[in-house]
């Protein structure tokens, strides 16, 4: 997976904070010079700010208040959708690091969840990394 430049200066003049892009599955070859134009048509309506609250939201919801949502990173595919990391943490040691990642669609603000159990997951990795830290 190729994770791009950041696509908007940090000081544009309308005031945007850059955001990465990832484009999935492209196979680049070593040792080339490659070129890269980006242009997209998709409705847009969900900033990665408002992407990374709708899954704060979801994590309060269902996982509890130990659970927060990072820095969100718009996933160009067949749909857009914005890469939230999950990150664990605990008000005496703060933030121990990342135990897995939500997708919310940058069309319609809906959090994605890969299965069932995948909170369950996150939740597993949280108490290792708890436990680590003890």
């Amino acid at each position: 997976m190729w994770s791009g430049e950041r696509y908007w200066p940090k000081s544009s003049r309308w005031g945007k904070r850059a955001m990465s892009v990832a484009v999935p599955q492209i196979q680049l070859p070593t040792r080339s010079k490659v070129s890269f134009r980006l242009e997209v048509t998709a409705d847009f309506n969900i900033s990665a700010a408002a992407a990374r609250r709708r899954a704060n939201r979801f994590l309060a919801v269902n996982a509890g208040n130990m659970l927060a949502a990072g820095e969100p990173e718009l996933v160009i595919g067949p749909e857009l959708n914005w890469r939230v990391p999950v990150l664990f943490g605990t008000p005496g040691r703060g933030r121990l690091g990342k135990v897995g990642e939500l997708f919310v669609s940058a069309e319609t603000g809906d959090v994605m969840v890969d299965s069932p159990s995948q909170l369950e997951e996150m939740m597993q990795r949280a108490e290792i990394l708890y436990s680590r830290a003890a």
